[in-house]
């Protein structure tokens, strides 16, 4: 688990064709940030991932150092929400099973968020391996589990007025999030290549789910050439801005 009180050093964020490298500042260290992104074919390819990490070692020779925190970021595995009493009872993988598509080789790993609830997913487990065997200590999280609980934080005191879904767009990929009396009621994730696209989701989700409020939400210093506020005759009631991504996995509790 992620210490709340520390930072991440390293936020190692997968998605099924690209892999993101950002390593933080630290001024004690004299260690300047650093961020870089390199393309994959599949995830599951661990041959690939390792060319990949091979290479980020050559360019920065510092991502060989011992890190207090490394964080990984699974940003677009399908997932599946449900009461955390299935973790308890050790029926969530049995349900998953049903819902989620499950490749061989991949583990299913369940998040615990906002205290009641778990967001199931699945992930492949050489990929898990390789990448501690570059950082032991690395652990993993869900991207939509991470921004689910910041948004919970936000609105768990707000009165109910029915459902409300959340927008959030992190490079290629659209968060769709649902939130009813406090709860995560649906949860989406899609790869959006054009605005079209995005313009589709947004538009599909907001006339499936007859939501009450349509919020949009970013990141801090997160960037992308989509942009949520730009979908033709679609208005979102409230937007939210959260903390930088760092912070948000350094708030995330498990």
């Amino acid at each position: 688990m992620t210490n709340p009180v520390h930072l991440p050093d390293l936020i190692i964020s997968l998605s099924h064709d690209n892999v993101r490298l950002q390593l933080l500042g630290d001024t004690r260290k004299g260690r300047e940030p650093w961020t870089a992104s390199y393309p994959i074919d599949a995830l599951f390819l661990e041959e690939q991932l390792a060319q990949v990490f091979d290479r980020a070692l050559h360019e920065n020779p510092s991502l060989i150092e011992h890190f207090d925190q490394v964080e990984v970021v699974v940003v677009d595995s399908h997932n599946l929400s449900m009461p955390k009493q299935y973790a308890d009872d050790e029926r969530w993988t049995e349900i998953a099973g049903r819902y989620l598509r499950n490749r061989h080789g991949d583990k299913l790993i369940a998040d615990t968020i906002s205290k009641n609830t778990i967001l199931a997913y699945n992930f492949p487990a050489s990929a898990l391996v390789l990448i501690q065997e570059y950082y032991a200590n690395a652990s993993q999280h869900h991207l939509t589990s991470i921004i689910w609980n910041s948004i919970y934080a936000h609105v768990k005191e707000l009165p109910s007025t029915g459902l409300r879904l959340f927008y959030v767009l992190k490079g290629n990929t659209l968060i769709v999030l649902g939130e009813d009396s406090g709860k995560l009621s649906f949860t989406k994730t899609y790869f959006v290549a054009e605005k079209e696209d995005l313009f589709y989701y947004i538009i599909a989700c907001n006339k499936l789910m007859q939501p009450a409020e349509n919020w949009r939400v970013t990141i801090h210093n997160e960037s992308s050439n989509l942009k949520l506020d730009e979908v033709p005759e679609f208005d979102y009631h409230h937007s939210l801005e959260l903390a930088e991504l760092r912070t948000l996995i350094a708030a995330h509790v498990t």
